[in-house]
This record gives structure tokens, sequence and C-alpha cells, in this order.
């Protein structure tokens, strides 16, 4: 038995959003589809999607960069929010009506199904809640557990005011720890100081490599690095004896490409 809200049967078909070839112009890369509105086999429900992320892999999974093979056509949207508008047999923990965060299940559809075990209740929609999922759940683990970070640090986070590095500025100051952040512009510097950001450094007015090294010295303990490139090697230089670089994207090769690299770049004379 499937229970639905009587507004959906009133629709048999719905849009989602599709790689449907690689180019590199997202826009021809991708093409919104409208198929059969689909209803909840047994252990799953339906959501009505409220709100999206939109993440860095949509965006490299469109264009074929993916670190994982992802040939179209595929779905796109990693992560999103909504309101539960069916239910499938065999569902006891979801019912109509309840609001669930959602990951890896195609957030760039009007409707979509997953596996009632694996939506996450949440007490309402909200662009915010969105944030929880892949930004949220990679900063924890990335500081928590790769990192194993502990109290008293000091942390770097390059690209600081993006979606997944403001979370961990924030777990970093959560954990009691001087926190370091890079970004693009002063309305972001503003951003960073009202989340408790010790020195927010605009790249383009500061080098961050004269900042490390006139105002912290002794090095750094964890980098969490998201750009790449020149900044990857200044962040390296910077360590701290025992110092930890994790490295979750390369923001500066997102548009071009992996650059190449043919001869050591990062020293220490």
């Amino acid at each position: 038995m499937v229970s639905t809200y009587s507004l959906i049967q009133c629709f048999t078909t719905t849009d989602k959003l599709v790689t449907v070839k690689v180019d590199n112009n997202l826009r021809d890369a991708c093409d919104v589809q409208t198929v059969d509105l689909p209803m909840p086999s047994s252990g799953e429900i339906l959501v009505k999607t409220h709100y999206s992320g939109v993440n860095a892999a949509d965006y490299l999974m469109a264009l074929g960069r993916y670190l994982a093979s992802t040939p179209p056509p595929h779905d796109l949207g990693a992560e999103s929010v909504g309101e539960v508008v069916a239910i499938g047999d065999g569902v006891d923990n979801l019912k109509v009506g309840d609001h669930v965060l959602s990951i890896g299940d195609g957030g760039f559809k009007e409707y979509f199904i997953t596996k009632a075990r694996r939506a996450i209740p949440v007490p309402h929609s909200a662009p915010e809640i969105v944030s929880l999922g892949v930004s949220g759940l990679t900063a924890s683990i990335a500081m928590e557990r790769t990192a194993q970070m502990t109290t008293g640090e000091t942390v770097l986070v390059t690209a600081a005011a993006g979606g997944t590095g403001s979370i961990v500025v924030q777990l970093a100051k959560i954990a009691g720890n001087t926190v370091i952040g890079t970004c693009g512009n002063d309305d972001k510097v503003a951003f960073l100081n009202s989340i408790g950001c010790d020195r927010p450094i605009n790249y383009r007015q500061e080098a961050l490599k004269d900042v490390l090294k006139n105002e912290y010295p002794d090095g750094v303990d964890i980098v969490f690095e998201s750009v790449g490139g020149e900044m990857f090697d200044t962040s390296v230089k910077a360590l701290a004896v025992h110092g930890r670089v994790i490295v979750i994207g390369a923001i500066s090769e997102y548009e071009s490409g992996p650059q190449p690299v043919n001869r050591p770049r990062i020293g220490y004379s």
C-alpha cells in the first residue's frame, strides 16, 4: 500500500537535471528532462525537493572530470532537503509530511526516491540544513577523524568562506584552536570575522606566504586545503613539526584541468 498526498496524485511526470554529454560548457553538458513520476517500493520514500546543494563534485561530474568515472547520462545533485510525500510498504520510521535530508540520491530533481533508512529526519526544510550534508560531513570527518584535531592548535583553512571551509573554521574554533582563513574579497573577510576566524587573509591584498612567515613563525598544525597549485605549495611549506595536510579539492584547477607537475615544487631551503 502506498500512501500519498492527494496533491501529487494529480501529476504523472516530474523534471530532473541530467548530464547528457561531456562538454566544457556546463549548459551544453546538461539538460532538463521530464520523466515519469516514480512511486516508492517497499522500504522507500518519495521526497519533494525543497532545497538542493551545489557542490564541486556536481560541476566536475558534468564536465567529465570527476575522480570516479561518471559517463553520461547520469543524474546530478548530491544533497537535498525536502518533504516526504509518499511512503512504501514497511516504512515505519517516517510518515508523509516529515522532512528529511538526503545525500547521494540526485538532488536536482523535483521529486526523488530514496531508501527510508538512508534519509535523515530534520525539523523542517531550510537551506542551512542542506549544508550539513556533503559539506558538514566532509568537514567533521576530515578534521576530527583524519586530521585528529585537538585543542590549542593552529589551523589554516584555504577557501575558508566556502561551504565546507566555513564549517571547518567553526569546528576548529569550537575545539579551541587558532584559525587562519584565506578568501578572495573583503566581504568574505567580514564573513570570516563573523564566524570566529582569528586571522582572515584576503589573498588578493596580502601574500599568504608573508603572513604565515611573519605572524606564525612556528608553523601551522593543520592545513585544510581546497585550492591547489601555489596555495598548496605555500601551505605545505608552512607546516609545523608533526603538521597534517588535508587535501579536499583543487579549485584552481577546476576550470583549466589538472596542472602538469614535471619538477619538484615544494622545497624547504
